[in-house]
């Protein structure tokens, strides 16, 4: 098996899959070609494997029904209630050892460059106040929109789409359809890329176990 993945480079995938080798998050079905099935959340998920080919299996766009009440809980809002919930990975507002914070102190708690943040203040994605001295002070509402900002950065969304989506969230209510539209596409294009690499994580494992090795999750 280990002299023909070093000739190939890589193992056939159909073998990959029906192996179950250590890929706890990908379930092979032979029907006529090996299927990778993913979690259903909402909607079926699903990439088949077809000749060797991978196909991502994409969420359509607006099968995931959201409640409004759930997209409007992702809505970045300058309120109090809204800023406690915006979080970035494990850290929140409430991390804040106090506020206003400069630029440096942001920049440190959530793991960003100086650059970064001003930037974002530059493209008018948040507005920061000003101490008497001119120095930059971001409150609770400032602090939260980053945060907010670093998630949707981090699943991927681009800087021209999370403008779009806080300029509909500062024309109010009138625009939910619209948020809920952008956040479904983005959505099913996150969902894609789970596909792609819980495969490709399938990929790694397999080629693991070929040298002997084992994944213990």
């Amino acid at each position: 098996m280990i002299e023909r993945a070093e000739q190939d480079g890589l193992p056939d995938l159909s073998e990959v899959l029906a192996a179950h080798v250590c890929a706890t998050d990908v379930r092979a079905t032979h029907v006529g070609a090996t299927q990778v099935g993913a979690t259903q959340v909402g909607a079926p998920q699903g990439g088949a494997v077809q000749g060797g080919a991978v196909q991502g299996g994409a969420v359509h766009a607006g099968a995931t029904q959201v409640g409004a009440d759930q997209a409007r809980a992702d809505q970045v809002s300058t309120s109090q209630a809204s800023a406690d919930q915006l979080c970035v990975t494990n850290v929140s507002v409430d991390d804040a050892p106090a506020l206003p914070m400069t630029v440096g102190e942001v920049a440190e708690l959530l793991g960003l460059s100086g650059h970064t943040l001003r930037y974002y203040e530059r493209v008018g994605l948040v507005n920061v106040g000003r101490s008497a001295s001119g120095q930059r002070r971001y409150d609770r509402a400032a602090l939260a929109r980053v945060i907010f900002i670093t998630k949707l950065r981090m699943s991927g969304m681009s800087i021209h789409d999370i403008s779009e989506y806080l300029s509909l969230v500062e024309q109010g209510d009138s625009t939910v359809d619209q948020r809920l539209d952008l956040l479904y596409r983005h959505r099913a294009k996150v969902r894609r890329q789970i596909d792609e690499l819980r495969f490709a994580l399938a990929v790694i494992d397999y080629k693991i176990t070929t040298y002997g090795g084992f994944c213990s999750d």
